[in-house]
């Protein structure tokens, strides 16, 4: 019986074979690991888009808790890296970027050690772009033309629309960079907007233009009366009728 009470009590003694393969090794069990670095920042709170125009980007959030050293804020388009910032504030601006793009951001805290949190993501599109250098192609007494360069971005189409009087007169959805309205009434003007429409379905502010369609001269004229002579001379008479134009 004392025998096995020693050996039970000598067992008890023996470190465990955890904490003995980390002395081996030079290292506690119980110290922290790298990772813990990771685990214990937060990442930021609270991201918000503040701002975005067709190049730009602003990006705002809240400050997380614990000893905040600074944030590592990345930008990515298509799964591929475009720029990293570092910064002290709680937002930050990303220039020079192309319009009508879906961009994404990655937001991290960076304690004073120098561990970085896990990131808080966003993302944003810039705006589209207009198209460019409308021009009235073609012009009749019912029809009216128009082109236009095609602008930078994931283009998905255009919205036209021709306007009367300030009123909505006709709308058309297009992939093509021209368009045509038929129908228009004669000896009028009419306004137009061009969109350009983004694939995410975003619509970009307008591009304007207007066109006279042309008039109709006067139909069916004819020579009503005629005096005794076939050339008039002071003191006769011609006259002269014609249909309404339509």
């Amino acid at each position: 019986m004392d025998y096995f009470c020693s050996l039970l009590f000598k067992l008890k003694d023996l470190p465990d074979a955890a904490d003995s393969l980390s002395e081996a090794s030079g290292h506690s069990s119980r110290e922290h690991q790298p990772n813990d670095l990771l685990n214990d920042a937060v990442p930021p709170g609270n991201v918000q888009v503040s701002n975005v125009s067709s190049s730009t980007v602003s990006l705002t959030w809240e400050t997380p808790a614990g000893e905040v050293g600074g944030y590592v804020v990345t930008c990515f388009y298509d799964s591929e890296t475009q720029r990293e910032q570092r910064t002290d504030s709680d937002t930050v601006t990303f220039s020079d970027l192309k319009p009508g793009l879906k961009y994404d951001f990655q937001i991290k805290t960076q304690l004073k050690s120098g561990g970085l949190s896990q990131p808080a993501l966003t993302s944003a599109h810039t705006d589209a772009v207009p198209p460019g250098n409308v021009q009235v192609s073609h012009v009749s007494s019912s029809t009216v033309s128009l082109t236009w360069e095609p602008p930078a971005g994931e283009v998905g189409g255009y919205v036209v629309t021709c306007f009367y009087d300030s009123e909505t007169h006709g709308e058309q959805t297009t992939d093509s960079d021209s368009v045509t309205f038929s129908d228009l009434k004669p000896g009028l003007k009419y306004d137009f907007q061009i969109k350009t429409q983004l694939k995410s379905g975003v619509l970009s502010q307008p591009a304007l233009t207007s066109a006279h369609t042309d008039a109709v001269p006067p139909g069916n004229v004819q020579v009503s009366h005629v005096s005794s002579s076939t050339c008039p001379l002071p003191g006769n008479h011609l006259l002269v009728r014609w249909g309404a134009m339509l």
